[in-house]
């Protein structure tokens, strides 16, 4: 019996690669799985995804993330900045379709049958609120000279 709670069996390989669940990845790396999570929309590490959608490094994405973390950790960098930096390096390719923007909660997926509203591409002005305010003024100072 192993002496450790949960125990789980290891990692699925790649060829002669083993693949890194994204816990083992964060422990291996004193980080969270949600800081993973968090660079892989920015673009950093594109894990392989199982069947079930899970997510599994490789040695290469755990170098990169080691790099990122030294970049922010001693360089005092940012995320977004320590994405430039390597991609100007041309250590990380730029990001794929389906990365998320900034503020992007979720990917949008099409679905068959299913239409997205589409806007024109530049909506009519109506002014701000003071100038609809003013014109209403004048409008009503307007009706009562009449």
């Amino acid at each position: 019996m192993s002496s450790r709670k949960n125990f789980s069996p290891p990692s699925k390989t790649l060829g002669r690669q083993p693949l890194l669940r994204i816990s083992e990845v964060a422990r291996r790396l004193a980080i969270s799985s949600s800081a993973l999570r968090a660079w892989e929309a920015l673009g950093l590490v594109s894990p392989q995804r199982t069947e079930s959608r899970y997510r599994m490094y490789t040695e290469a994405d755990v170098r990169l993330l080691q790099r990122a973390i030294f970049l922010r950790r001693a360089r005092g960098l940012n995320p977004a900045a320590i994405v430039h930096v390597l991609k100007r390096q041309g250590i990380v390719s730029a990001p794929a379709e389906t990365t998320l923007l900034p503020g992007q909660r979720f990917r949008r997926r099409d679905r068959p049958g299913v239409r997205r509203r589409r806007f024109p591409a530049q909506l009519p002005d109506h002014g701000t609120d003071v100038q609809r305010r003013r014109l209403g003024s004048d409008a009503q100072s307007r009706d009562l000279r009449l």
